[in-house]
């Protein structure tokens, strides 16, 4: 996916530290376990620059995906790619509703996916999936 995500060496020197929050980050499982990491950067290291959130926000969005069965994210572009063993039909419908006329199910060879189209220069990748993912979770969590 085209985030910037990464843990910058003028942020994290020591590469030990740098490793560990790696392996923090990629723990992550809700936005509660997001929170706790962020500070803990802060009272460790200071602000967490950009590509740090980015990190965050990714451990976020797998997280959710996993919940709802997505086993794999791509993109492709300007559209995201969810990857899934099953089409589930109210899981799909709820994402269409969240974004009108943007979401797209693709059942045929190979995989099946659902594709979510990018809002034009309106919205950036990581809000489309986590309004998305938000509204499947909700209907996984029924």
């Amino acid at each position: 996916m085209p985030i910037d995500a990464h843990i910058p060496e003028n942020y994290i020197y020591e590469l030990r530290h740098r490793l560990s929050i790696y392996r923090r980050i990629a723990e992550i499982r809700s936005h509660d376990d997001a929170d706790d990491v962020v500070d803990e950067l802060i009272d460790r290291f200071g602000e967490p620059p950009p590509p740090v959130l980015g990190l965050i926000d990714i451990a976020l969005v797998r997280a959710a995906a996993a919940r709802c069965g997505i086993f794999e994210v791509g993109y492709h572009s300007e559209r995201a790619a969810l990857y899934i063993d099953q089409l589930n039909m109210p899981l799909i419908q709820a994402m269409g509703e969240a974004l009108p006329g943007r979401v797209k199910v693709n059942a045929g060879a190979g995989r099946p996916f659902i594709a979510l189209k990018l809002a034009p220069k309106t919205e950036s990748l990581m809000h489309t999936l986590r309004k998305a993912l938000d509204a499947a979770e909700k209907i996984v969590a029924i």
